[in-house]
């Protein structure tokens, strides 16, 4: 906890309504070198000065899931400007119920892009945003010289049909595919 307190770790809170998340960001007040990270965060207010600043990362949950009645509440007119200004908001996939895989991740995407957010935005949105909130960026997140290779190959645009099929991917510049190689939940 040290460690969280002194600012070394972030801390990550999965908070569903505005409600939570004002108790928590005001409940973190005296504790200026706290890293917050807040996850799920449906009721996100996009005029929290925190949020517009860029000096609070967050997670969003996941969109997809029909059973959580907190995902209703997300302003996406409010909060897709704040994405599409560079604020570190990621598209997650993870929900106050439950966790998923892969395809929820790239449904969640499309649920954002549906609402408005160019599909430039939502490709960094689960990309490079996650992974520069994770500090992590200089390893994953884009496609650079020295970073990991960590790369997906698509037979179609993901994000314009569903007819889209992964044709390689790549996990540290290695072939994944290949089960006999690379362990693989394929």
């Amino acid at each position: 906890m040290k460690r969280v307190l002194t600012g070394d770790l972030p801390l990550f809170v999965n908070c569903a309504t505005r409600a939570e998340i004002t108790a928590l960001t005001a409940a973190l007040r005296p504790y200026e070198a706290v890293r917050l990270v807040l996850t799920g965060a449906y009721g996100l207010d996009a005029g929290m000065e925190l949020v517009t600043s860029g000096k609070l990362p967050v997670i969003m949950g996941d969109h997809t899931e029909a059973f959580n009645t907190a995902n209703y509440v997300t302003e996406f007119e409010r909060i897709i400007p704040l994405m599409e200004s560079g604020a570190p908001i990621a598209i997650g996939c993870c929900g106050d119920n439950t966790t998923s895989g892969r395809e929820s991740l790239l449904w969640n995407a499309l649920f954002w892009i549906r609402r408005g957010l160019s599909p430039e935005k939502a490709l960094e949105c689960i990309s490079y945003t996650p992974a520069k909130i994770l500090g992590v960026e200089n390893r994953i997140g884009s496609i650079e010289i020295g970073k990991d290779a960590d790369i997906t190959v698509w037979s179609k645009n993901p994000f314009e049909t569903y007819e889209a099929r992964i044709t390689a991917a790549l996990i540290s510049g290695r072939d994944a595919f290949r089960k006999e190689d690379t362990p693989s939940c394929w």
